[in-house]
């Protein structure tokens, strides 16, 4: 009985929270990224994993992340960071593979980001991003089905959440 106690004892699990996001903001490089440990390189993955984690957080009630001036900081940064990333992609499909640009261009990372970005679709994103953005989403719309089970599902839930109920 103790033990389950314990497990439900909100004001313990509010300063857990509490004290992963701080350690998640010193973690934070000045980019924006995280890396996966102390002392390496930010992670696209990683952080895309740390945003969508906020996102859902934010999205069942757990900690309203733009009530919290840090915590939407520190999200805003990693969006930064992450739209630079996909932007970076677009860029080499363009420089590279510009006269197979219709072909499939969609991979695990891209998907992700769609997910991760998804939930924060009320945080601008660049205009100078906005070509990519619009160019996977464009991809996701084209090639979802294509995906396998678990990119479909996300790719399925990113478009609903971007307001594109007609793919899904």
């Amino acid at each position: 009985k103790k033990r389950v106690g314990l497990l439900f004892d909100f004001n313990k699990m509010s300063n857990e929270l509490s004290t992963a996001l701080s350690k998640l903001v010193k973690m934070q490089s000045s980019n924006g990224g995280w890396p996966w440990f102390a002392g390496m390189p930010e992670d696209r993955y990683i952080t895309q994993h740390l945003v969508t984690g906020m996102g859902h957080l934010d999205h069942l009630g757990i900690k309203n992340i733009r009530e919290d001036a840090m915590t939407l900081d520190m999200i805003k940064n990693a969006l930064f960071y992450l739209d630079n990333r996909i932007s970076e992609d677009y860029e080499r499909i363009i420089k590279t593979d510009k006269k197979n640009i219709e072909k499939d261009h969609l991979v695990q990372l891209q998907i992700q980001y769609l997910y991760s970005r998804s939930y924060f679709k009320d945080i601008a994103i660049d205009k100078k991003v906005e070509p990519a953005f619009n160019y996977y989403k464009g991809q996701a719309q084209k090639y979802w089905l294509a995906k396998g089970r678990y990119m479909s599902g996300m790719i399925a839930l990113s478009l609903n959440r971007f307001d594109d109920k007609k793919t899904p």
